[in-house]
């Protein structure tokens, strides 16, 4: 099944485009609009070749299309009107960059606990117009709206908050920003789409991460703090560009045994896709998973060379789970940041309040994948003899 039902992708391009334009009532996407739509046409024409989606995948689709062209253009209006925006700072934002399923979630809830950091609620990314106000940050209506979405998200798929609980007003992944620049792999959650992830592992992501700065000066302009503490998978995919943009960043990078990690990522992968592909061949939906992030981490690996030792650092997956206070309390002051009483008070708190498995257990496993030491060695080799995994 086709995504657009024949019509061509410009013709459909153009659509979206007029209808973003006049629902936000402009026409100015800012500086990266070529790279932007360059990317946009990858992911749509291979969405229509090989993306297979259902009526419900063409709907979900459609709209995070729609959606992320009128954020391209609201963030432009906004910065017009309001130029001193892109000249606050944004120092030493802490970039959380690993697998996913390496107690990335866990860390970041706990390192959230440093009351003088800005960290990115779920309901903020998900709609950040207007942008939040310190004085009504904690009983905006936009919490209530993103809660009632996530518990209508948990009843169409009741297993996914095992796999990764979200709260509405908790701390989350900022791919939700740079997903409105068309240049990030969240866009095959929704279907197998190898030919847009491969034109994404060759492509220069520096203008999105120009565009995630440009987000994170918006959210913090009426609600300050620093620094940012900021966690996705996805800059594994990007860690040259995001060097390049925040060159003060420091990054922390966790690392578990791959033959844990990969077949809970496919099962989260696959979950995610359910009902919005006719994509069924799972031996094939696997190897594409593995090869994208394979492609990426051996980019990463490349990039790390290259960064200052003292913005970057390695830990141990199991050293977090066994002793997860101090283990983060390690992290942030070797990276330069203070832990204060209070906040490692918070962490204490967050792990006495949440136990592992409070929200169910997430079962998995390698033969269900089809996965094999020799399979995960093709793809990740070079990762797995560098950090033992």
């Amino acid at each position: 099944m086709r995504l657009f039902d024949g019509l061509v992708v410009n013709k459909r391009m153009r659509n979206l485009k007029k209808a973003a334009q006049k629902f936000v009532g402009s026409n100015d996407y800012g500086g990266y609009e070529k790279q932007f739509q360059s990317a946009m046409k990858a992911l749509m024409t291979s969405y229509r070749s090989e993306g297979k989606l259902t009526d419900g995948g063409r709907t979900a689709v459609g709209g995070e299309l729609f959606a992320a062209l009128c954020t391209q253009l609201g963030v432009r209006k906004l910065l017009s009107k309001h130029p001193e925006i892109e000249r606050q700072p944004v120092p030493r934002p802490l970039f959380i960059v690993s697998f996913p399923r390496t107690g990335t979630t866990l860390l970041h809830h706990l390192l959230a606990k440093d009351a003088r950091a800005r960290i990115p609620r779920y309901w903020e990314l998900v709609k950040p117009f207007p942008p939040p106000e310190a004085a009504t940050r904690d009983n905006d209506p936009r919490i209530e709206e993103a809660r009632q979405s996530l518990k209508l998200m948990h009843q169409y798929n009741p297993g996914q908050a095992a796999m990764h609980n979200i709260d509405a007003d908790g701390p989350e992944e900022c791919f939700f920003l740079l997903k409105h620049t068309f240049m990030s792999p969240t866009w095959a959650m929704h279907g197998y789409v190898p030919s847009y992830i491969n034109w994404l592992l060759g492509a220069d992501k520096e203008p999105a991460y120009r565009f995630l700065k440009q987000m994170l000066q918006i959210l913090q302009w009426k609600c300050p703090g620093e620094p940012w503490i900021l966690k996705s998978p996805i800059h594994l995919y990007s860690l040259d560009a995001l060097i390049k943009v925040f060159p003060d960043a420091r990054i922390v990078m966790l690392h578990r045994n791959l033959e844990e990690v990969m077949p809970s990522m496919c099962s989260l992968s696959l979950t995610l896709r359910a009902g919005k592909s006719y994509e069924t061949d799972q031996d094939k939906l696997i190897e594409g998973i593995l090869s994208g992030w394979g492609g990426a981490m051996a980019q990463t690996l490349k990039v790390r060379e290259s960064i200052d030792p003292s913005q970057a650092l390695d830990v141990a997956y199991r050293d977090l789970a066994e002793n997860p206070v101090a283990t983060s309390k390690r992290i942030y002051e070797t990276l330069g940041y203070e832990c204060s009483p209070e906040m490692e008070a918070g962490m204490k708190r967050h792990i006495e309040e949440n136990p592992k498995g409070k929200f169910g257990k997430h079962k998995y496993s390698m033969e269900e994948f089809n996965l094999t030491p020799e399979r995960l060695d093709r793809h990740f080799g070079g990762y797995r003899e560098k950090f033992g995994v």
